[in-house]
């Protein structure tokens, strides 16, 4: 059901009405009876589904028309100055909406697109820009990572890299803009078709910093009492899609007037948002969004019987943006624990293993036994 990326520059596949499946073949994923659903749901036609973590646990599709990815790109062209003449590289994958974009961007006005081949490879990335004069990118801060810590100088022609998934820290915008590369960083989820906020073309002449940044012009925004971002526009959503006791549902959850509400605590201007984090335990992990809560639940399945005695926390990595570590205390085998570690391993996506084993005296609980999840990640912090 997949679409070659070639064809996403085809207005044939833009007029094409059948829903397009994308997913992650790395992240398990039941799709039984997904295939029926999609041939018989009238709601889906002209619909690119996406999968996404979520806040709330259980993995979800979202449904995006194309009507409103080419409305993102078309908002995203104007802020970015892009012309025909430009040539985008894609670097990402298209089962992520951020590397979807690129493509509708390229097509929504006649620019030329051309796919990274194979794996992730830092030098290899800009060979290919310096070959192909590429002149626009999309890229996540692990991959400006290695950018900087292989000491590679951006192409001359490249003049824009849109820096999604996750925030840069502002050392590490700093040391790219020491070699050149002309960073944007843009705030967006599956749910906005791409990008909602992103740095302007000026900014990149000045030194890197987490600052406002301006919102397109497509969009309303507001915030409700808890800080979260409310967001309504032609780029937004259609549905969520869901399996329910064995039983695909769509779950439109709009207010009576077509608000949105994210999970994402912002700082909201009339034109500028900054953002503060994501509402529960949510983290991303090289640029993949990742529930705490719903892997904590496998971690105690996978050691059920030292579920009292165990956890799952994070730390900060400065490449993968944080690393999942599982907790144990001294009373935990250590043998006990590697096969904790390999049995959780083996039922999630490979971004979401487990990367380090940590031991202290006891993870701290409130009186009713309830994680205090400061504390521990303070503890962490010096183990």
């Amino acid at each position: 059901m997949e679409t070659a990326e070639s064809q996403l520059l085809d207005s044939g596949y833009w007029n094409d009405a059948n829903p397009d499946l994308r997913l992650n073949p790395l992240v398990p994923f039941d799709d039984a009876g997904l295939e029926a659903f999609l041939a018989s749901a009238g709601e889906l036609r002209g619909q690119v589904i996406f999968a996404t973590s979520g806040s709330s646990g259980a993995p979800k599709l979202v449904c995006v028309s194309k009507t409103a990815l080419l409305a993102s790109a078309k908002a995203v062209n104007s802020h970015l100055r892009v012309t025909v003449d430009d040539r985008w590289l894609c670097a990402l994958p298209t089962f992520h909406v951020g590397g979807f974009g690129i493509w509708a961007r390229a097509f929504a006005i006649g620019a030329e697109a051309i796919r990274y081949e194979r794996s992730w490879d830092a030098q290899r990335f800009v060979q290919l820009c310096e070959t192909s004069e590429i002149s626009l990118t999309s890229l996540v801060a692990v991959q400006v990572f290695d950018l900087v810590k292989a000491g590679l100088r951006c192409p001359e022609r490249l003049r824009a890299v849109v820096v999604g998934g996750s925030a840069l820290s502002e050392e590490l915008g700093l040391a790219a803009q020491k070699l050149g590369w002309p960073l944007l960083q843009s705030f967006g989820m599956t749910e906005s078709s791409s990008q909602i906020a992103t740095q302007p073309l000026e900014s990149v002449e000045s030194p890197h910093k987490n600052a406002e940044l301006p919102i397109l012009p497509c969009w309303e925004t507001r915030v409700n009492a808890e800080s979260l971002l409310e967001i309504r526009g032609a780029p937004l959503f259609s549905a969520y899609l869901e399996s329910r006791s064995g039983t695909w549902q769509l779950d439109f959850p709009f207010s009576e007037d077509g608000w949105f509400t994210t999970r994402d605590r912002v700082l909201l201007s009339a034109t500028t948002l900054t953002p503060l984090g994501r509402g529960g335990r949510t983290v991303k992990i090289l640029g993949e969004l990742v529930n705490l809560d719903r892997l904590e639940q496998l971690l105690f399945e996978a050691g059920d019987q030292f579920s009292d005695r165990i956890a799952l926390e994070t730390k900060p990595d400065p490449r993968i943006g944080e690393k999942l570590v599982l907790v144990v205390e001294p009373s935990v085998p250590e043998s006990e624990a590697s096969q904790i570690r390999n049995s959780f391993d083996q039922c999630v996506a490979p971004f979401e293993r487990i990367q380090e084993i940590a031991k202290i005296e006891a993870i701290p609980r409130s009186p009713l036994g309830k994680i205090q999840r400061r504390r521990l990640r303070e503890l962490l912090s010096v183990v």
